[in-house]
């Protein structure tokens, strides 16, 4: 008895630093975080973390669809925090402009010569937004909304006009016309959308915190992961285009960012950092 109580509290004790195994990208770690820290609470799991050999930090769960690239509708379900691997930058992380993706390096291009703002909005967002908009229209082809319509319309018809029609046709023309002007006016809600991830405002007025696009916004170093002192800022960022693979479904920014130190008196300012997987790994560019 006393045997088995013992291998029961073995199997069931939280992970000891050893067991938390850093990912290669910015993914929800596996269990053990999160059985640590429903035994033992976020303070100690952010000790513990504080002392990997491998940086993390804690992300809260309402910032996962942004940051998740695998499973983000699975991820963004869970109710507890995910932990996200950093790693600090170091003067061997350097490139080229050249060896950037052309994404990066249309962005990077577009910033040093717009620093403070561009003057309107890049295509790259229109059409990631048009993108967006063709999934939806997509989903709502592939469920059930155009044909419950198509039901209801033919059930408001009256039995004298309903016996003039073939209701399979009927239903048919009238899921294809819907079809027809939600694509019709792709345009009017791409346009909408567009000067709302541009300003930053909801159409319900309410300030948008992560659909917003940034250019020029402060970036605060939070973690320290970049030049200077942790969450003192000091850096600008940008927004760049996602690369082909990141699509709108897995996080409508994407994973490229552009930051420029513009903290007066650094050795560093004027400098141009690339990051493509989310803030994961930085890059500084030598030739920017």
């Amino acid at each position: 008895m006393g045997d088995e109580r013992q291998r029961r509290n073995r199997d069931s004790a939280p992970p000891t630093p050893d067991a938390i195994a850093p990912q290669r990208h910015a993914t929800s770690l596996p269990g053990p975080i999160v059985a640590l820290q429903r035994s033992a609470g976020n303070r100690v799991v952010r000790s513990l973390l504080a002392a990997a050999p491998t940086k993390l930090t804690v992300v809260p769960s309402h910032e996962l669809t942004h940051v998740v690239q695998q499973r983000p509708a699975a991820v963004a379900r869970r109710p507890f925090d995910a932990v996200i691997r950093r790693v600090q930058w170091t003067d061997a992380n350097v490139t080229l402009t050249a060896n950037l993706s052309a994404e990066l390096r249309d962005g990077l291009a577009q910033a040093m010569a717009n620093p403070a703002a561009l003057p309107a909005g890049p295509q790259w967002l229109r059409n990631r937004l048009i993108q967006e908009d063709n999934l939806d229209l997509a989903a709502k082809a592939a469920g059930t909304s155009y044909a419950d319509n198509a039901n209801e319309a033919w059930n408001r018809l009256k039995p004298p006009a309903q016996a003039r029609l073939v209701e399979a046709t009927f239903k048919t023309q009238n899921v294809q016309k819907a079809q027809a002007t939600a694509l019709a006016g792709q345009n009017t809600r791409v346009k909408a959308m567009m000067t709302q991830r541009l300003s930053g405002t909801a159409p319900d007025g309410k300030v948008m915190t992560a659909g917003k696009f940034k250019w020029a916004e402060v970036f605060k170093n939070k973690d320290g992961d970049l030049p200077g002192v942790a969450g003192a800022g000091g850096y600008d960022e940008y927004y760049a285009e996602p690369d082909p693979g990141d699509l709108p479904s897995d996080g409508f920014w994407g994973r490229n960012r552009i930051l420029h130190n513009v903290t007066v008196g650094s050795p560093h300012s004027g400098h141009w950092w690339v990051t493509a997987d989310h803030y994961e790994h930085y890059v500084k560019v030598t030739d920017a």
